[in-house]
């Protein structure tokens, strides 16, 4: 039979044949489609099926994109006056971003974690670069972005502006712990305690491994005078990380305060072991000392303070109160008037002072003392207290 319905076969042949072709052509192109989708997944380690993290770009790629676009649609519509504004801001903006870079670098990446601070030359750049930093749009700044200006801002000494930089970090990325703790340490810095406490308290719900959040929560409670939570918070950053020597300094005040005072000569010891260098250690033990009697000890550890810190009015005059008490009173006036050399609004040492010179008959002197000394206090609110004075760390 060699035609089907007057079709000749081997044109039926011919299209069958053709037909099986393309059907073949096209299992194998589906094939291959199902090959070339499941080969990257599988080649990089990703589940079939799953979806392959897209790496995050950096928040001012679009923004810098979009702004060449303006310009060059400016450019293209004959708007040079338009392109030349616009061309002006994008390299303003362009220096600014340049000082965000050299921010980075300069800025510290975390507070409260060294006793080391910038040189006055280092945060006059930090000034500098701040003042730059400032005019650059929210489309070009990550979290971590507003965390280092915040930190900057810290450094410099500006904490109301750290405070907003580290709520602007915080509202992009709620939970970012580093930003919760150091706005905490800049309301701690602007005397706002119980916000920063606040704060604290936020940051150790989010990480409770976060030693330096414990031990800022110790020093806020320590300065409204909750000693014993102070002594609980110090204690238990020193347990995540013993190397934090300003932990023990807190600790050793909180305990001075709640009179156990052979204990806050134990936490001394270990700041000291860890940082000889750490005037304010020495300090606080010298009034530890004061306290069970060995003035020895005390005049000691105030020497070596005044040593690592000449400028430490503090420990002149708590050197002063330490020979007062081994009735060496001309020695106590020398440091008494370095004191107030250093320190011309420093009320105790002049009331010291005072009873040094009432001591050595000079009673003209100690009566001028103690006129300066009240007059002080009155502007200041303070109470006269004459003991030694201590310092929480930072």
């Amino acid at each position: 039979m060699t035609e089907i319905v007057g079709m000749p076969i081997q044109w039926i042949l011919a299209v069958v044949t053709v037909v099986a072709l393309l059907l073949a052509a096209g299992s194998a192109g589906t094939l291959v489609w199902v090959w070339r989708r499941w080969r990257p997944e599988r080649e990089q380690g990703v589940p079939r099926g799953a979806v392959a993290a897209v790496p995050e770009t950096y928040p001012g790629e679009e923004y810098v994109r979009q702004f060449k676009e303006q310009i060059y649609s400016a450019r293209s519509r004959g708007a040079e006056a338009e392109a030349e504004a616009l061309q002006t801001q994008y390299e303003h903006e362009l220096g600014s971003r340049r000082a965000l870079e050299s921010l980075k670098r300069l800025a510290p990446t975390e507070l409260g974690v060294t006793t080391d601070r910038l040189t006055g030359a280092e945060q006059e750049m930090l000034r500098h670069l701040l003042d730059q930093v400032m005019y650059l749009p929210s489309a070009v700044l990550s979290p971590e972005s507003y965390y280092l200006i915040g930190n900057a801002y810290h450094e410099t000494g500006d904490y109301g502006q750290a405070v907003e930089e580290f709520s602007r970090c915080i509202r992009s990325e709620p939970a970012h712990t580093k930003a919760r703790n150091n706005r905490g340490f800049a309301y701690y810095h602007l005397g706002e305690y119980l916000q920063a406490i606040r704060d604290f308290n936020g940051t150790i719900r989010l990480d409770r491994t976060m030693a330096q959040a414990y031990h800022n929560r110790g020093l806020a409670y320590l300065t409204l005078g909750k000693y014993k939570e102070a002594v609980q918070d110090c204690g238990k950053a020193i347990k995540l990380n013993p190397r934090m020597p300003n932990s023990y300094v807190a600790r050793g005040l909180a305990l001075v305060n709640l009179g156990q005072h052979k204990k806050a000569i134990g936490d001394y010891n270990k700041a000291i072991e860890m940082n000889p260098d750490q005037a304010e250690a020495y300090n606080n033990r010298g009034v530890a000392f004061v306290n069970v009697g060995r003035y020895q000890n005390a005049i000691q550890d105030y020497t070596n303070a005044i040593q690592i810190d000449p400028l430490f009015a503090l420990a002149y005059s708590n050197r002063g109160l330490a020979w007062s008490n081994l009735n060496q009173h001309q020695e106590a006036v020398d440091d008494y008037c370095t004191a107030t050399q250093l320190d011309p609004g420093f009320a105790q040492a002049y009331r010291n002072r005072g009873a040094s010179y009432f001591q050595l008959g000079q009673h003209q002197q100690a009566l001028e003392d103690y006129e300066t000394a009240a007059s002080l206090d009155i502007d200041s609110g303070a109470d006269g207290a004459e003991d030694p004075r201590a310092l929480p760390g930072s």
